[in-house]
């Protein structure tokens, strides 16, 4: 329905049972504060409520969600659109439960991400503080140093520093 350009049903949130109901009500959320969907994350949705809409709530859990990532990268999808497809299944789960207070298991999506990471159908991700590279490290100081010995500031009793 949704790729059709209509609205997903309406639906009270104690009538939430499946994946699928949570990614209605979370689009329905979406269109109440006036935030559309953008043709990127509409196909995502699309795709997970293909895969995932009929599976209940309380039966969602890692094992269900590794064997979805192994579904979809035979079908093609790399690291990154596997990544993207589990961020999205990870906000939907948020979503209902900051929003509407519905219990469910965000945890399994972290645990299925690191399964699916060590058997190489994510990349693992990037440590923001990983330490630079001895050589750009060098780099970097030996750049300073020249700047600061042509500087036209040296010796000068107006430096600012």
């Amino acid at each position: 329905m949704i790729d059709l350009g209509g609205e997903p049903s309406r639906i009270n949130s104690g009538e939430v049972k499946t994946i699928g109901d949570l990614i209605d009500l979370h689009i329905t959320d979406l269109q109440e504060v006036r935030k559309p969907l953008r043709r990127s994350k509409r196909a995502v949705l699309n795709a997970l409520k293909a895969e995932l809409g009929s599976v209940r709530i309380i039966r969602l859990d890692r094992a269900i969600l590794i064997k979805f990532g192994k579904k979809r990268a035979r079908q093609g999808a790399g690291p990154v659109t596997l990544s993207v497809d589990l961020s999205y299944l990870r906000t939907i789960l948020t979503h209902a439960a900051a929003i509407h207070g519905i219990t469910v298991d965000t945890e399994a999506v972290r645990l299925a991400r690191t399964a699916l990471t060590r058997l190489a159908l994510l990349d693992a991700p990037k440590n923001a503080t990983d330490a630079p590279q001895q050589t750009k490290l060098k780099h970097c100081s030996l750049t300073l140093i020249t700047a600061r010995q042509s500087s036209p500031w040296q010796g000068s009793s107006n430096s600012p520093s």
